[in-house]
């Protein structure tokens, strides 16, 4: 299980998960795929033949195959002869996956307890005998499976379909299964591909050749990989091409729409992260890169090019982040592979080398503030009950995954650098990218490469972080101050609270003038004292202020964000009683909201009329005016002071609804629970809703949003001033 796992998982693919599930020691090894391809996209159509070459003992084959998709002819003939023998229609079947195939293929391992909707089948081939084959699958049919939005996150990521060719445009990937293939291939592609003029696709691979015109009325280009890869992705559409070649790789931006400055701007961010990345890590390893226009919502990231949605595309700070990132992906993930079946490595580290690499390029406390959002994250969204190791993450598809999954294992990597050095870092960054180029990686594999570069045994380090769950939860006590002429020395105590972890903890102490002075806590055992000579009064002492550190930080140190109410297993969403039946698709939005907030985690939906302070145990956020929604007098009072509501207005930080944004939400501490947070939100209309309702979730960070026709307009945090992991000297 590889990269494309990662691609599809990254926003839910549940397909993936099924269609490449993992074998140890597969008999049949499938060595390449050369296909020919015509599309026909007003009629959803493929014809294609796909000449595989594999090795098989006798026996029975099976292939992963749409079931759209019909074989016309099939052929056989051993490798490094001539003549192709037609394989007889009883050596040719298909199984259908959804009422259970049988088990005991060679090269496949079949999950029975699979859902209704299957879009693919079983191709089964009979071998009468062992041998290295090739073989010629002449097939044809309609893919044009649905598009949906992904059920089991409050955060709706993008439209999904396992595949669809249309008049708008196609998207194939390994997952929809259009050429037949088995488990965990690594193998070449060649494709040959024809589509109508003025259409034009992309793929992996190097392009070896274009070429059509309007008289013709077809197109063609010709794709080759030669290094093994996990899939093959196909996209394609009317599209018109920019491009420009930059330290000997092909860039380019694939648009619907003739819009110049938008595909001159990708190629400049483009041109910027090719000099630094071949810098920081060596050579890219394809060819080309393209960003290529989606025209359903989407942000894929495939090996040498990214898939974006229209919006998504045209979003001012897309160049300078997710762009980077996916880029980045072209390392790691899409020719160093993660080894699923030991915990996929490669966003934290992509997260390393892209997200966090721009915030710390951003200003002095930009480092600081993206290492506070990890562990704000994983403090407000991960418990217990879902934790889990590294060694099992595999993609996110809720919040408190992808804080595990990203954050923490991003983490893992600025630890590292933060014990090794940044040199030590980039070496072996540079090493792997030679050594395991189109092969599998695991964190084991990343534990032995910084050992050989660090002369250090890390074995410690990587159970603790990696194989294990949790994070430090600390506590600072016993904090007393003695002074002898001009001389001070502070004492303390540092402990952990739960599971021990034996870890390097930074303290800093500011004393009357502004200076800072940093001291090392090894806390190895559950209790640590520590001492500080100082030769001016101090006035605070502060555990990891900066987080360099992996913890679970305590409720009093963050401030109350979106994060806190996404990820309360107990939140609940209260819906206004609106009076006037000319609301009624304003309360229609209201209600698709609470719906998408509370699916697949959890949560509760309930009326302001049926309300009782009694039944809420969790997280709270209120819809609509007060007036509607029922908001009790106790929580309007513990209000920020920055936020002025009455019964039908509403200003944040001296802006107004209605003249500044028409959509607003802001948090702040439940007055009965000190973990938990009371929140509020209020649209003008139901437009106004709509055109800001999936973009709420991915502000997690912040205490406070407005929106004006689904552009924020306003968005902060509220400050926290004390904490108990600072204590102020008296």
């Amino acid at each position: 299980m590889g990269r494309i796992m990662r691609i599809l998982l990254l926003l839910g693919w549940g397909l993936a998960l099924s269609c490449f599930s993992t074998l140890a020691d597969d008999p049949v090894q499938i060595r390449s795929h050369s296909l020919q391809v015509t599309l026909d996209p007003a009629a959803h159509h493929i014809q294609a033949i796909d000449t595989l070459r594999l090795a098989a003992p006798a026996g029975e084959v099976a292939l992963y195959f749409h079931k759209g998709l019909v074989v016309r002819e099939a052929a056989i003939r051993l490798r490094g002869t001539r003549g192709w023998i037609p394989l007889p229609a009883a050596a040719v079947r298909r199984e259908s996956l959804e009422k259970g195939a049988k088990q005991g293929y060679a090269n496949l391992n079949i999950n029975n307890n699979l859902e209704s909707g299957e879009t693919r089948d079983l191709l089964v081939l009979r071998l009468d005998r062992a041998g290295s084959w090739d073989i010629r699958l002449n097939y044809e049919g309609e893919i044009y499976d649905d598009l949906e939005t992904p059920a089991f996150s409050r955060m709706e990521l993008a439209d999904e379909t396992s595949g669809i060719i249309s008049a708008e445009g196609a998207f194939l990937t390994p997952g929809t299964c259009w050429y037949p293939h088995g488990e965990d291939e690594l193998t070449p592609f060649r494709l040959d591909l024809s589509l109508p003029w003025p259409w034009k696709a992309m793929a992996e691979g190097r392009i070896l050749s274009e070429e059509g015109d309007s008289t013709s009325g077809r197109s063609r280009t010709l794709f080759w990989e030669p290094r093994p890869m996990e899939g093959l992705h196909l996209v394609a559409g009317p599209y018109k091409v920019w491009d420009t070649d930059v330290d000997g790789i092909q860039l380019a931006v694939y648009l619907y729409e003739d819009d110049p400055d938008l595909a001159i701007g990708y190629l400049e961010s483009l041109a910027g992260y090719a000099h630094q990345y071949n810098e920081m890590f060596g050579p890219y390893p394809f060819t080309k890169f393209a960003v290529v226009e989606n025209f359903f919502p989407t942000g894929y990231g495939m090996p040498s090019f990214t898939l974006l949605g229209s919006q998504v595309l045209r979003l001012p700070f897309i160049r300078f982040t997710s762009l980077g990132h996916e880029y980045v992906h072209n390392w790691w993930g899409n020719s160093v592979y993660p080894d699923y079946k030991m915990g996929n490595w490669c966003e934290g580290i992509t997260v390393f080398c892209a997200d966090y690499e721009y915030a710390k390029l951003r200003g002095p406390d930009g480092g600081r503030d993206y290492r506070f959002q990890i562990n704000r994250d994983y403090s407000a969204y991960v418990r217990e009950d879902n934790d889990f190791p590294l060694t099992q993450f595999i993609s996110r598809t809720t919040p408190d995954s992808r804080s595990i999954g990203y954050g923490k294992s991003a983490m893992v990597f600025i630890m590292l650098e933060e014990l090794l050095g940044r040199e030590a870092i980039l070496e072996t960054f540079r090493r792997v990218v030679q050594d395991y180029a189109f092969k599998y990686m695991t964190w084991e594999d990343w534990r032995r490469e910084f050992e050989a570069t660090s002369k250090r045994d890390l074995t410690d380090f990587f159970i603790q972080w990696v194989e294990q769950t949790g994070a430090p939860d600390l506590e600072l006590a016993e904090v007393k101050l003695q002074s002898a002429g001009r001389s001070y020395q502070l004492t303390g105590v540092l402990r952990q609270k739960g599971k021990v972890f034996n870890l390097p903890v930074p303290l800093i102490v500011e004393t009357v003038s502004g200076k800072q002075t940093k001291r090392i806590v090894d806390l190895e055992k559950r209790n640590a004292t520590w001492d500080i000579e100082l030769d001016e009064k101090p006035v605070s002492v502060t555990v990891d202020p900066d987080h360099y550190t992996f913890r679970r930080m305590p409720w009093e140190e963050m401030p109350p964000t979106l994060a806190w109410l996404m990820g309360d297993p107990d939140f609940t969403v209260v819906l206004p009683a609106l009076p006037d039946p000319a609301d009624s698709l304003l309360a229609a939005a209201y209600e698709t909201l609470a719906q998408q907030l509370t699916r697949g985690e959890g949560g509760q939906v309930i009326s302001a009329k049926s309300w009782k302070k009694a039944s809420i145990t969790g997280s709270i956020l209120w819809l609509g005016y007060p007036g509607e929604a029922g908001i009790p007098e106790e929580f309007l009072k513990d209000q920020p002071v920055e936020a002025a509501l009455s019964t039908s207005s509403l200003r944040l930080w001296e802006q107004e609804m209605g003249a500044d944004f028409n959509m607003a939400i802001y948090i702040w501490r439940h007055p009965y629970d000190q973990e938990k947070v009371a929140a509020y939100l209020v649209a003008a209309d139901a437009g106004a809703l709509d055109s800001a309702r999936r973009k709420i979730p991915h502000y997690g960070k912040y205490s406070y949003l407005a929106f004006q026709d689904g552009q924020n307009v306003l968005k902060g945090v509220w400050a926290v001033e004390d904490h108990p992991l600072r204590v102020m000297i008296p």
